[in-house]
């Protein structure tokens, strides 16, 4: 919080150049804007954590007495802390439930390997700007558990298809991203 008078002086500073002011100038005025309100932020945050966090008092309501049914003066007493819990001294029985079943871990698509500058190459290119015959290609490699199987699937469904050259470097690359794929399963 110390820099925010600072910052507003040179904030001042700047102004004064008025008519003289750069486009710099403006931007340097609008970065010390965001550094000011970043730190007011801040303070507001730590200002309403140390309110929340002051030791609350008791009001008690006036109680009427048996003997005299006057009410008494309220009572102002700080909240006292409990006493900790003594820790049992052995463990506690464990129920006999049955153990759920360990979930498959999932996996993410292929397409989440796929930069969006490589799919629009890949649809273009491999396979003759048709997205949707693309998107079922990824889809079925997703579902496949083996590199292997994937290359095997490619080479007899889509590659005489859509002419596949193996020496194409945008056909390298989809094989690039087919490894980095299966290399994470």
């Amino acid at each position: 919080m110390q820099r925010i008078p600072t910052l507003l002086q040179k904030m001042s500073d700047l102004a004064k150049l008025n008519e003289k002011a750069t486009v710099i100038d403006i931007d340097l005025m609008m970065d010390y804007t965001r550094v000011i309100y970043a730190d007011l932020l801040e303070w507001r945050a730590r200002a309403l954590f140390n309110a929340s966090i002051e030791t609350p008092v008791i009001q008690q309501t006036p109680l009427a007495t048996p003997q005299t049914d006057t009410p008494q003066q309220p009572i102002n007493e700080p909240i006292q802390q409990a006493e900790p819990m003594p820790i049992a001294a052995e463990p506690l029985p464990i129920p006999a439930t049955p153990t759920p079943p360990v979930e498959t871990k999932q996996f993410k698509p292929i397409s989440k390997f796929i930069g969006i500058n490589d799919k629009y190459l890949f649809i273009s290119e491999l396979f003759g700007n048709n997205k949707t015959a693309y998107e079922e290609v990824l889809d079925e490699i997703s579902n496949m558990e083996t590199h292997q199987q994937a290359r095997n699937w490619l080479d007899v469904h889509v590659i005489p298809g859509f002419n596949w050259q193996e020496e194409n470097e945008t056909v390298q690359s989809f094989y690039g991203v087919l490894n980095s794929f299966f290399s994470l399963r």
